[in-house]
């Protein structure tokens, strides 16, 4: 039996972040994901489940401490105002 089909989930409730949340995290699109984790901005992917690959969600927490990637603030809530007005129909 080779050591990859006997490779289990991990244990203890390790999150895991696939690629598309850590686009999701930053706000990025895959491109620029990619681009980041050939950089080296974004560390080497640590989890494999069923053929797909991840990150532990320890390790891209310890790579924005180490890069100074930041988690964007959520955009602003719409608010009426003048440039947002209601109309009655």
């Amino acid at each position: 039996m080779s050591d990859k089909s006997t490779r289990r989930a991990p244990l203890g409730g390790a999150e895991i972040l696939w690629p598309a949340g850590v686009e999701d995290r930053y706000g990025i699109s895959s491109v620029t994901r990619w681009r980041w984790e050939r950089s080296g901005k974004l560390p080497a992917r640590d989890i494999e489940i069923g053929g797909r690959t991840g990150w532990k969600r320890s390790t891209i927490e310890a790579a924005e401490q180490r890069t100074g990637i930041v988690t964007p603030a959520p955009p602003p809530a719409r608010q009426s105002g003048p440039h947002f007005e209601t109309f009655a129909q």
